[in-house]
């Protein structure tokens, strides 16, 4: 939160465009929001993520563990994939 102030206080001293400020600030929310994502699922599901953070699809990774992955992880990594695109 105290990085997105200063973010915001640094656009205003710049004088960008509002438009771009809004854009930098939403995309700093949405990275902030993947971090949280991803640490949660790595919380969650040890080795599923680490699967799927080496590239391995989430049906396969909850395949090579035994399940470990559950369908609510399954949806929060599509949810990350979409913010990162």
């Amino acid at each position: 939160m105290v990085v997105v102030v200063v973010v915001v206080v640094a656009l205003q001293v710049v004088m960008l465009p509002w438009n771009l400020q809004v854009m930098i600030i939403t995309k700093l929310e949405l990275t902030f929001m993947t971090l949280r994502l991803e640490a949660r699922i790595t919380l969650e599901s040890g080795r599923g993520h680490q699967l799927y953070s080496e590239g391995v699809s989430p049906v396969r990774a909850e395949h090579e563990t035994g399940g470990v992955t559950s369908p609510d992880i399954r949806r929060r990594v599509r949810i990350i994939s979409l913010l990162k695109t």
